[in-house]
């Protein structure tokens, strides 16, 4: 009978094309007995590239294939690096890091959800105003994950500077899925300045930014920085009531100013002797608070950047007196959008919340608006009363998710920038 027997050659890395290929067989016949033939041929060679250590050429290194590895290390056939790169590989197939806790973690990572694509691109500078912001997924999404919410956009306020208060939402004309796997923000008659955009797409339904409670807590307090027994309790009852209210997690409190920034206005005496680095009525307080950064500003003003978030209205009281200053007031936000309130003033603490969100044309104040009051009492939370416009879209804390209901990014939101400059 015709027998078949399969080859395994070795070719040097420079090799390529044909080759042909003699030999001797050697085996035992039915009968036992021992039987030598010549044979050959022409084989085409094939290249896979595999390290020295995969001895099967299943591109993982596994276990033994260490071992004998780290026995070629010994005997001086293989150097110090080598044994490296063959333990990285080992490792590499063994587990996967996981960014999500910090550490690696035995097997392979899991597939899920992420982002395939964007238009525009992350970090592009665009010349004009895009007309939609286009993301594709590597896996099909649940259509319900996908809403205004999940897939929005950011504008910086002109500082390019994302986390200090200024920041503008972008209301899209439209959120929609196309084909399961392409998701498109259309930016019809969505007017668009020069300044830095941040596409965020929800992957993490964790618990809101504390973050609120300090603005919160900045605000209401009336002094220079929260107190922290008013932070601790405001962050105490927010978290109470987005724990049993996750809806609530998609509403942040809307500032009234931008933490930790002044605007004042000199004289015009005054600041000819700062263009020319002779004014120093401002030294003594900036010392005292900074450190901050001054930037001069048209029409004989400065702008003071602090690093502390502290209460501009305070901070305001503080400069007033100041030498050669006509006027101080806080940096202003302009706007509307969604809200959280409180009732009663420190040192009186919180007990009462009113959660507000609001849509339609909210640059010059939002057309509609939607209210949830909640009491709290220890871990305990009401919702007292909702009323308002009906919403346009379901409120939640949704994060996008594939049909499986795998999260994006594996319960990470994906964000990425870029910049209009027309």
């Amino acid at each position: 009978a015709d027998t078949t027997i399969q080859y395994q050659l070795s070719y040097p890395a420079t090799e390529s094309g044909t080759k042909t290929f003699t030999g001797d067989v050697k085996y035992n016949d039915a009968q036992g007995n021992p039987v030598q033939t010549a044979t050959g041929g022409d084989t085409t060679i094939v290249r896979q590239t595999c390290h020295l250590a995969d001895v099967d050429h299943d591109q993982v290194v596994g276990d033994f294939e260490l071992l004998d590895y780290i026995d070629l290390w010994v005997g001086g056939q293989v150097g110090d690096f080598e044994l490296l790169d063959t333990i990285d590989l080992w490792v590499a197939g063994h587990y996967y890091w996981d960014e999500g806790e910090g550490k690696f973690q035995p097997g392979q990572p899991p597939v899920g959800l992420s982002l395939a694509m964007s238009t525009p691109l992350p970090g592009a500078t665009v010349t004009a105003a895009p007309a939609q912001i286009e993301v594709r997924f590597s896996e099909p999404l649940d259509a319900s994950s996908l809403d205004e919410y999940t897939f929005r956009l950011k504008a910086s306020g002109g500082d390019g500077s994302f986390d200090d208060g200024n920041e503008q939402v972008i209301t899209p004309a439209s959120v929609v899925l196309v084909g399961g796997t392409q998701a498109i923000m259309d930016l019809t008659g969505v007017v668009l300045a020069d300044d830095a955009y941040e596409v965020i797409l929800a992957g993490d339904a964790g618990p809101a930014s504390d973050r609120d409670a300090q603005l919160l807590s900045l605000e209401i307090s009336g002094e220079l920085l929260p107190p922290p027994e008013l932070y601790e309790k405001i962050r105490a009852d927010l978290r109470a009531i987005r724990e049993a209210f996750p809806a609530m997690t998609a509403i942040g409190h809307l500032l009234r100013w931008v933490p930790g920034e002044l605007l004042i206005g000199l004289t015009e005496e005054a600041m000819a002797r700062f263009n020319h680095g002779e004014y120093h009525g401002l030294d003594a307080l900036n010392e005292e608070y900074g450190p901050v950064t001054v930037t001069p500003l048209v029409l004989n003003a400065l702008r003071l950047d602090f690093e502390q978030d502290y209460n501009p209205e305070c901070l305001a009281l503080l400069y007033s007196g100041a030498e050669g200053v006509r006027y101080v007031e806080p940096n202003s936000l302009i706007g509307d959008g969604d809200e959280i309130t409180t009732s009663g003033f420190y040192p009186t603490m919180p007990s009462s919340y009113v959660f507000r969100r609001g849509w339609g044309d909210c640059l010059a104040g939002c057309i509609s608006n939607h209210y949830w009051r909640f009491d709290v009492s220890g871990e305990s939370v009401q919702l007292v009363n909702e009323w308002g416009d009906a919403l346009p879209y379901s409120l939640s804390p949704s994060i996008i998710t594939d049909l499986d209901g795998r999260p994006l990014n594996d319960g990470r939101d994906e964000v990425f920038v870029f910049t209009l400059r027309t």
